[in-house]
């Protein structure tokens, strides 16, 4: 054995096996990063919750008063042949 890994060898039993060259702030940092993320998605998710039980009651809030995003209703009103033979004659209906 050299002596570089003589002392490595102290080196590791001293510190239980692990060799810490300053990783163990990044490691920290990491896991703070982590930690930040892991806060900021359960607020979004709450967040998200919120909203669509919103979105759920204003559809039910349309649909039972009458505002679903069904066809709308047109009040057309039929027109008779004398209607209709009166509006062709003054140009007011169109060819299709």
């Amino acid at each position: 054995m050299s002596e570089e890994e003589e002392n490595e060898d102290e080196e590791s039993t001293e510190t239980g096996g692990n060799i810490n060259n300053g990783n163990d702030s990044k490691i920290n940092n990491i896991i703070d990063r982590a930690t930040e993320t892991a806060e900021r998605i359960e607020a979004a998710n709450k967040k998200t919750e919120e909203l669509m039980k919103k979105q759920e009651q204003l559809a039910a809030r349309n649909i039972l008063g009458g505002q679903s995003q069904g066809s709308p209703i047109t009040n057309e009103k039929e027109i008779s042949p004398v209607e209709y033979s009166q509006l062709a004659l003054k140009g007011l209906i169109e060819e299709k």
